[in-house]
């Protein structure tokens, strides 16, 4: 099993950030308490949450004013898989290593 990892890119740029998820709550936003930081008055303070638990990776939306997109659909709850594609405000965010399908 992997350890869930995400890239994050801003959009028009080349730099992208390597990411290795905390087990528990990692936060995301423009703020710098968060595990997460992504600079841009697009985003909020306190954007959203990432959480990994085991073999479980999901993304809860935070009542951003943007929202946040996982492959194209505005989304307040979702579960990420390896290849998913997250998008908040100017970033890009592409999961590497996601929650392990019980199939």
């Amino acid at each position: 099993m992997h350890t869930p990892e995400i890239l994050i890119r801003e959009k028009g740029s080349s730099a992208v950030r390597h990411i290795t998820l905390e087990q528990g709550v990692n936060s995301f936003g423009r703020s710098a308490d968060n595990q997460i930081q992504l600079i841009s008055p697009l985003v909020s303070r306190v954007h959203g949450t990432i959480r990994r638990w085991s073999s479980i990776v999901s993304l809860q939306d935070n009542r951003s004013t943007n929202g946040v997109r996982v492959n194209g659909q505005l989304v307040r709850h979702a579960t990420l898989f390896t290849g998913d594609v997250v998008e908040v405000g100017p970033f890009v965010i592409q999961v590497m290593h996601g929650s392990v399908d019980p199939d």
